[in-house]
């Protein structure tokens, strides 16, 4: 009977103290609501005031410096509400304040030094901002920031937003830009940011409505991301397979972009897969995400005769072009693997050296090549006519070229930034480097340019 009575007792205690918790809270959300410029007060179970509206012009320095000795969690703030404010030094004494919005109906400037008192904020919210390099300074600031959310705001790419990535416990990204083209303060990115590849902790970015054409490899850095979102871009680019190596991808978005080319992704983990059934994409994996979608599936290589593991022979294939099959089954192109004397498979590759089985054809100099005519001049290429040249009618495999009489190469377009006999040619008409890396510009397209993977200058 005692036990059954203190128990009663303990439940009266604990709902009485619940509904005197909230009889304080709402007592202090009525206080606030009394407030110039306060339009808004609600209050939560656990003895704070979880959200106050601030949204009428009335809101003066007096209100702030008032609302500073409550207990609040969230604020919700209108721009056009704080031209009366000239000190908001007072907001940082606001205890546990968790989350701001800073909100407008068109595009407005927050005040100087605004930000840079949220020193414990989590979570930031600006809506219709232009932002400028005071605001990314101030925000940078915020080193317990998780949540940084920037929506349809105007984006300057002239700034330098490099100071963002000092945000280093921060877990999610937004940056979209603002909704109306054709507005004066339509200012978007070309490209990703580079700070964001320094947020190691980042679990979900989306940068949308942009002007961004290409999908770096190094956003395959950021291991913790679950979420990728750079639709409404006008991305024409070849998917990273390098995004493949991120663990904990859940849901990608690419849909409405110019063109998406490659493979699609195939992580483990992936369970939402947004693309436009316009795009180029071959299917790399039957995967659920995938399910509605009716790209072809891919071939690992346009001729599956050809080697997938550097392997060569019986039951592996022949070689990328190019590329000797040593008598022990390896593509390489030392002494080793192309001498005929030492045991090269002629059937498997290139050779070199006199062999019974297929005698070797003489350099010709008119133009001409193949059988009892002879192979083109290094470099060039035999097609199925019998011509020597360097474009893709005479050089690609599936055009007909004869790697007996002259260079060929497969049809495989480079998916991860590298080119060359194993990783393929460069896409969208970028060069090869002599270093075997697809790009444009001097260091690409002149000196040691390769050709036949990709487009050189003077050529």
């Amino acid at each position: 009977m005692f036990l059954k009575n203190l128990f009663t007792i303990l439940c009266f205690l604990s709902f009485s103290s619940v509904i005197f918790a909230n009889a304080i809270n709402q007592g202090e959300c009525d206080e606030i609501l009394k407030l110039s410029g306060i339009e808004g007060c609600t209050p939560n179970k656990d003895g704070s005031i979880d959200t106050v509206n601030i949204g009428s012009t009335e809101f003066t320095q007096d209100s702030i410096n008032k609302l500073s000795k409550y207990d609040i969690r969230n604020i919700t703030i209108r721009m056009i509400t704080i031209a009366n404010v000239t000190n908001f030094e007072p907001i940082s004494s606001i205890t546990n304040l968790h989350s701001i919005n800073i909100e407008s109906d068109v595009i407005k400037q927050i005040p100087k030094n605004f930000i840079k008192y949220l020193k414990h904020l989590k979570s930031l919210r600006i809506l219709h901002i232009e932002l400028n390099q005071e605001i990314i300074e101030e925000v940078s600031t915020l080193a317990d920031l998780e949540k940084l959310m920037f929506i349809y705001c105007s984006f300057d790419s002239t700034l330098d937003y490099n100071p963002l990535k000092k945000l280093s416990k921060l877990e999610l990204l937004t940056m979209e830009a603002y909704e109306y083209h054709h507005h004066r303060y339509n200012k978007r990115f070309t490209e990703i940011p580079e700070f964001i590849f320094e947020l190691k902790n980042l679990k979900q970015l989306t940068i949308g409505d942009h002007e961004i054409t290409k999908i770096p490899e190094k956003l395959s850095n950021l291991k913790k991301l679950e979420v990728l979102n750079l639709s409404a871009n006008k991305i024409d680019d070849v998917l990273p397979e390098s995004l493949n190596t991120l663990p904990e991808l859940r849901e990608i978005y690419l849909q409405y972009n110019v063109n998406i080319k490659g493979k699609t992704l195939t992580n483990a983990k992936l369970e939402s897969c947004r693309y436009d059934d316009s795009y180029t994409l071959c299917k790399a994996k039957d995967m659920t995400c995938l399910e509605g979608y009716y790209f072809e599936k891919c071939s690992d290589m346009d001729n599956e005769n050809y080697t997938t593991n550097g392997q060569c022979g019986n039951g592996n294939g022949r070689c990328p072009d190019g590329f000797c099959c040593s008598k022990d089954g390896w593509c390489g192109k030392t002494e080793s693997h192309c001498s005929i004397l030492n045991g090269c498979q002629y059937q498997f590759g290139t050779c070199k050296g006199e062999s019974n089985q297929e005698p070797q054809e003489q350099e010709t100099s008119n133009g001409k090549c193949g059988k009892g005519i002879g192979k083109c001049q290094e470099g060039q290429c035999c097609n199925k006519y019998g011509y020597c040249g360097k474009t893709d009618n005479h050089c690609l495999v599936s055009h007909g070229c004869q790697s007996e009489f002259g260079t060929c190469h497969l049809d495989k377009i480079s998916v991860d930034g590298k080119c060359g006999p194993l990783d393929g040619r460069c896409p969208n008409g970028q060069c090869c480097s002599k270093y075997g890396w697809c790009g444009s510009g001097s260091n690409y397209c002149d000196a040691g340019c390769q050709s036949l993977y990709g487009k050189c200058n003077g050529n």
